[in-house]
C-alpha cells in the first residue's frame, strides 16, 4: 500500500466507507500514522467499530473519542475498551457525544 495515496484517500471528505475498509485491511500495527488518520477523519460508524476491534490502542481510541464525526454507539465501544480519564474527558468535550454517553463518561 502506498502511504501517500492512503493518507490522501483518508483525508478526502468524499471517500466512501469501502475505501476505508480496504485501507484498514491492508494495514498492520506498523502503519500507526495511517490508522491515526482514519481515526481522525472517519465519519462511518462501522469503519470505527472495525478499527476499534482490530487496533484498540489507547491512541486510536483517543483520536476516535475526539473526532466530532464519531457517533453514539461508537463512544460506548470506546468506553468498553478504555475507560481512562483522558478518554472520558475527550468524550465529554466532544459536541457529538449524546447525553447518555456523557453521563456514562462522567462517572468514575
Amino acid at each position: 500500500m502506498d502511504k501517500e495515496i492512503a493518507l490522501a484517500t483518508i483525508k478526502n471528505p468524499n471517500t466512501p466507507a469501502a475505501a476505508f475498509y480496504k485501507i484498514i485491511d491492508a494495514c498492520t500495527e506498523a502503519d500507526s500514522d495511517i490508522l491515526m488518520a482514519i481515526a481522525k477523519h472517519n465519519r462511518y460508524p462501522y469503519v470505527a467499530h472495525k478499527l476499534i476491534s482490530l487496533y484498540p490502542s489507547h491512541e486510536i481510541l483517543l483520536a476516535l473519542a475526539k473526532n466530532p464525526k464519531t457517533v453514539g454507539q461508537v463512544f460506548n465501544s470506546i468506553l468498553d475498551k478504555d475507560n481512562s480519564k483522558d478518554i472520558r474527558l475527550a468524550i465529554i468535550q466532544n459536541p457529538s457525544a449524546p447525553p447518555m454517553v456523557i453521563t456514562r463518561a462522567s462517572k468514575n
